[in-house]
């Protein structure tokens, strides 16, 4: 699940999963992401730092009390200008850490580690 509320940024991510041949489940707020949460069964869930509608740490606390199991496969991506505080930020949430111009073999090793710890 890719959640992000950057149209542009949005679409290049899901390029780059589709092309490693992923299946890709999108959603343009954190709102969106918590009901799709709840509906399906995700790998992995890769959302920008900050999203319209609430910030990284947010969603992980919801994350927490909805679907405990995923926390640990929350994957933040993060702009590459991102200051100390934004990122001290995201990884106080304990989730992974993008930046959002990560190379495709980064994320596939990344998502093909997720859970195996």
């Amino acid at each position: 699940l890719i959640v992000d509320s950057e149209g542009a940024v949005l679409d290049a991510m899901r390029e780059k999963l589709y092309l490693l041949g992923y299946s890709i489940y999108v959603a343009k707020s954190g709102r969106i992401a918590i009901h799709k949460i709840a509906l399906g069964n995700f790998r992995a869930i890769i959302a920008a730092v900050k999203l319209s509608d609430m910030s990284a740490a947010d969603l992980s606390a919801m994350l927490k009390k909805t679907s405990p199991a995923l926390v640990e496969k929350l994957l933040l991506f993060m702009p590459d200008d991102a200051g100390d505080a934004q990122v001290s930020s995201a990884k106080e949430t304990g989730a992974g850490i993008l930046q959002k111009s990560f190379p495709q073999h980064q994320i596939k090793e990344i998502l093909d580690g997720l859970g195996k710890t």
